[in-house]
């Protein structure tokens, strides 16, 4: 069922005829997943449908309304809606619609059971995620995934236990949930992933109540050695530039120098992929000759514009006219400027002896090192987490990189100048001004003529605002 396009979308999926002459009455379960924040799903049933025709014509009772997304779920996370209980007897249909407008709800339905209800009074313990995803960590650090339980007409307390091989690699945030009254509320559980070594691990979880069905679910991790930061990295990508709404007249890519000492890049290449593409690149960015990055500075390297839209970079280092996308991409950094054949596995573009960096941004990219970032828009970017001063290196993607407002910094700009401590509560680090305020107070910042650069309101705690200006800055709360 999609609704793409909003408006008013009468959508009904009807179930095939049951009769029903149990006294338990039946029981409908399916599993499901929405990506969108948009309409609720209702289920409702008939047993005076006909069968066909207009659904508006028979007498529906409504029996559950499952929620739509409160975020963008770009994975598509599968839940189940557990047994939802009609007592009508004769000729039943089930129903799914949507509550009122569309408004781009999208509902996968998988898995529907139509089967005679327990007996009522029956223990039951569900979990609403069908599977758990699987963790990803490097070796000495680690992952964590939750789900979510619940329960009914409980005579006992729900225990969990995790088994096999790898269990020792998995730790439960609790391995007893209490009931009350013979119920467990949507009790969030966190389930930690540590591995000892590389390779792939696995083990089961299992939920158990005294009188109820025991409810599995599999746990797989997937883990990797720290790998060595290169001396030259991509600490930034945005490819929404000049599009509607853009940040930033032009795409960029951002590198950044992490020794001390200046490096030669004279000769390498920023290469371009679709989210999915494969094969030789032919969307290069080549460094000119006699270029190099000095110790502990950027380098702004300027791609296509869409448009018009948006403010101007500063100077680039480098340009090109590579046209990225907005949303999801590849970009991989090469110590040549021949284009490099990768194909659909991360061995190809890691492996590659010219291989430097690699960051595919948006979900629907692949090959993916690690876990993916969301995707990207034409006001965010993907952005190398920056943490007391070093940027986070690991074969993981997802892990190392925020998305935030774009941030270009050129070859002015550096980790260790741009640190001046102005007082004992307001500091200029790394293109941003950070103090700690109360919430709701007002903060101006002007530059040294006098132009008013930002006004906003403080939110409780540290602020840190960017500022797209160079020099002298005065900041008033």
């Amino acid at each position: 069922m999609n609704g793409y396009g909003g408006g008013t979308v009468d959508t009904w999926l009807i179930s095939p005829k049951f009769a029903s002459s149990d006294p338990n009455g039946l029981a409908l379960a399916f599993n499901y997943a929405s990506k969108y924040i948009g309409t609720d799903l209702k289920v409702k049933v008939s047993n005076d449908y006909v069968g066909y025709g207009n659904p508006a014509t028979a007498t529906w009772t409504d029996l559950s309304t499952i929620a739509a997304p409160t975020a963008q779920d770009n994975n598509y996370t599968i839940y189940s809606s557990g047994n939802i209980v009609t007592t009508l007897q004769g000729n039943v249909y089930f129903a799914l619609t949507y509550t009122e407008n569309a408004s781009y709800s999208d509902w996968r339905i998988t898995d529907l059971t139509v089967n005679v209800a327990p007996a009522a009074n029956t223990p039951a313990v569900t979990v609403a995620e069908v599977t758990v995803p699987n963790f990803e960590a490097i070796v000495g650090s680690n992952n964590t995934q939750t789900i979510t339980v619940s329960g009914e007409n409980l005579n006992a307390n729900i225990t969990l236990a995790i088994t096999g091989t790898d269990a020792d690699l998995f730790e439960l945030s609790n391995n007893e949930i209490a009931q009350t009254g013979g119920t467990v509320s949507n009790t969030e559980i966190t389930i930690k992933y540590t591995p000892t070594a590389a390779g792939s691990h696995s083990a089961t979880l299992t939920l158990s109540s005294t009188g109820a069905t025991d409810v599995t679910r599999t746990l797989t991790g997937s883990a990797s050695l720290p790998i060595t930061m290169p001396d030259v990295i991509i600490t930034e990508v945005y490819g929404g530039g000049g599009n509607s709404g853009a940040t930033y007249q032009n795409d960029f890519i951002e590198l950044y120098n992490n020794t001390e000492t200046s490096v030669d890049i004279s000769g390498w290449s920023i290469q371009y992929l679709s989210n999915t593409g494969t094969g030789t690149s032919t969307n290069i960015i080549t460094i000119p000759a006699s270029t190099s990055i000095a110790g502990k500075r950027y380098f702004l390297i300027q791609g296509a514009s869409g448009g018009a839209v948006g403010a101007t970079l500063p100077i680039p280092d480098a340009t090109g006219t590579v046209n990225m996308s907005g949303s999801a991409g590849k970009v991989i950094l090469y110590s040549t400027s021949a284009g490099q054949a990768i194909d659909a596995t991360l061995a190809s573009i890691t492996g590659n002896v010219n291989f430097v960096d690699y960051v595919p941004f948006g979900s629907t990219a692949t090959p993916v090192w690690g876990s993916a970032t969301v995707n990207l828009s034409n006001t965010t970017s993907a952005s190398r987490i920056l943490t007391a001063g070093a940027y986070k290196f690991t074969p993981n993607i997802g892990l190392d990189f925020e998305v935030i407002t774009p941030n270009p910094q050129n070859s002015g700009f550096t980790t260790d100048v741009d640190k001046t401590a102005l007082n004992k509560n307001i500091s200029v680090e790394y293109g941003k001004i950070k103090f700690t305020a109360i919430a709701g107070e007002s903060v101006e910042v002007f530059n040294a003529v006098g132009q008013r650069l930002i006004s906003q309101t403080t939110v409780e705690g540290l602020n840190s605002i960017p500022v797209a200006a160079r020099g002298v800055v005065l900041v008033k709360i």
